[in-house]
Order: C-alpha cells, then structure tokens, then sequence
C-alpha cells in the first residue's frame, strides 16, 4: 500500500515539471520604412499581460483594439 502511495505522489509531483514558464506580454513601439519594421528604440516596454502564470499566447482583436 506503501509503494501505491509513492508512485502516485512521485507521479503527481512529476507533472510539475512539465508547467509552462510565467511569461510576459509586452508592448512596443514600431517604426515602419518602406522596406522593414523597426522597433523604435525611444520606445519604453509596456507590460500589458502583468500576471501570474502562462500567458505567452495572446489573442488580438482587432475591432476592439485589444488583446485577450
């Protein structure tokens, strides 16, 4: 009963490893040329997502101008 006990923690705890990283979404400025992008260096870096967790996968809505 011992042993069932341990492999279902060691199982458990095994899962942990495997959870994404606590990333951030960030906002910059673009500079557009007729040939490339750009960012603008005088840009300051936006955190827009400010959380916990996994969120490195933003959805953007255009219509709205936002992000989810």
């Amino acid at each position: 009963m011992k042993l069932k006990r341990l492999l279902f923690l060691i199982v458990l705890l095994h899962q942990y490893g495997f959870a994404q990283p606590a990333t951030e979404v960030y906002l910059l400025d673009i500079k557009n040329n007729a040939t490339s992008f750009s960012i603008d260096p005088n840009s300051k870096p936006i955190n827009i997502s400010n959380n916990e967790g996994y969120d490195n996968q933003p959805s953007f809505i255009e219509k709205l101008n936002a992000v989810a």
